[in-house]
């Protein structure tokens, strides 16, 4: 019985770890976010973007534009914040 119920744990366990490859929550990465690692060499996420390209970065996106975790800048939208307006 241990032995299926660890298969059952280990089974969905790598499952919710290969949920999403593109993202992760954790280290400075704020709750409720999901966050995206960039680092030199790698294609950078969006071309508007300015932060420093010799060392890596944590950040995600919100209606402000792309927000580094590690330095708390955010590199705003071209135009400005999207609108969360509905009428």
């Amino acid at each position: 019985m241990l032995i299926a119920v660890l298969a059952v744990v280990a089974y969905f366990g790598m499952g919710v770890a290969q949920a999403d490859p593109y993202g992760h929550v954790g280290g400075n990465c704020p709750s409720g976010r999901t966050c995206g690692q960039w680092c030199p060499g790698e294609r950078i996420p969006d071309n508007f973007i300015t932060w420093d390209m010799n060392v890596c970065h944590e950040y995600y996106y919100d209606y402000r534009g792309v927000v580094d975790t590690g330095t708390g800048a955010v590199y705003a939208w071209p135009g400005g914040p999207i609108s969360l307006r509905t009428t």
